[in-house]
């Protein structure tokens, strides 16, 4: 099923556009998830992922 068309748009979620000298380089879509979602400690140390989270599968 494909996203409805506000799943990328706030509050929902965000959708980036990436541009180089005003040339379109890459884009993707962020979805935020506030149910059953929280931080949590570091599984590893990846510089590169400052953020962990888990989510409660029902």
């Amino acid at each position: 099923m494909p996203p409805a068309e506000d799943d990328f748009t706030p509050p929902k979620g965000v959708f980036l556009l990436v541009r180089l000298a005003g040339e379109a380089m890459g884009c993707g879509g962020l979805r935020t998830e506030s149910d059953g979602t929280a931080e949590i400690p570091a599984c590893n140390d990846n510089p590169h992922a400052a953020y962990w989270f888990e989510k409660t599968l029902r």
